[in-house]
């Protein structure tokens, strides 16, 4: 189980599928616990975050957290980056830096996933993390 003072700092997510949950802390601490014992299954440390400064209530400063088949995606506030990881092992599959951080979630196709970006969209693939990336054009509004 997790015995440090990390409070959550994102949605609790779970599937059907499996039998984890999944959740990030403020000390930047990505975990996967078993649902029924609440034992740690694996962890992950993304970049610690200065749990002294002010912290605005009921805001997600890890970022956000997206289940999809065995796919787990995070997207990382701190850190301006999305990454895919292995839902079971924790294990890093590929990541995007430099991002823009945005709340608009993920749109999940088969073969793409698709990231709202300041002035354009990302156009990733889901096995590789490669990316096309469709720059804004004219009025075209973004989500």
């Amino acid at each position: 189980s997790v015995r440090d003072n990390s409070l959550p700092d994102t949605p609790i997510v779970t599937a059907k599928e499996n039998d984890l949950l999944f959740f990030g802390s403020r000390t930047g601490t990505l975990y996967a616990l078993y649902k029924n014992q609440g034992n740690l299954v694996w962890s992950k440390q993304f970049k610690t975050i200065d749990t002294k400064q002010a912290f605005v209530p009921n805001t997600i400063h890890f970022g956000n957290l997206y289940l999809d088949q065995n796919d787990l995606y995070v997207w990382q506030a701190i850190e301006k980056k999305f990454v895919s990881l292995d839902a079971q092992t924790g294990q890093e599959k590929w990541a995007i830096s430099d991002l823009d951080f945005s709340f608009h979630p993920p749109l999940f196709y088969p073969q793409r996933i698709i990231l709202t970006q300041k002035n354009a969209l990302l156009s990733i693939d889901r096995e590789t993390g490669n990316y096309t990336k469709i720059n804004k054009q004219n009025n075209w509004p973004l989500m």
